[in-house]
């Protein structure tokens, strides 16, 4: 709609519509959420943590229209992770980073599992078994 973006108050047939960019506080909250996260901690000998949020582009708003909060959002991010298999004597056997991407959370499937692209810089056995790991942990 052409008025989406409009300026704050702007009457659309004569009712008051405002639109707050939501999406520098989106950033701030989804670092405190997912950035230095512990997931696995030696559960089957494997260590995962988040790292950064290397990205969150897209949009996130809050409409008032009609005297009611509208909250949406269209956002894409994108984090870094790192990982440790060690052996039963606790000696690290690999380490390992990575990403994860989730290219669309958006407000319209909210209800639905997000698409999450994980990928690994070791592509040995190890390495995709911290991979999986990442992925089934991260998925919760």
């Amino acid at each position: 709609m052409f008025w989406r973006r409009s300026i704050p108050g702007y009457e659309c047939r004569g009712r008051s519509w405002s639109e707050s960019d939501c999406l520098e506080w989106s950033r701030n909250l989804l670092s405190k959420l997912l950035a230095n996260l512990t997931l696995l901690d030696g559960e089957g000998n494997l260590f995962i943590r988040t790292r950064n949020i290397e990205k969150v582009e897209g949009e996130a708003y809050v409409n008032i229209h009609k005297g009611k909060i509208i909250p949406g959002n269209e956002l894409s991010v994108a984090l870094s992770w790192e990982g440790e298999a060690k052996d039963a004597d606790r000696k690290s056997l690999l380490k390992v980073d990575g990403s994860v991407d989730l290219p669309y959370i958006s407000d319209e499937n909210m209800d639905e599992d997000p698409e999450i692209r994980v990928t690994v810089s070791d592509d040995s056995p190890i390495g995709r078994r911290l991979k999986e790991a990442m992925l089934a942990k991260g998925n919760r």
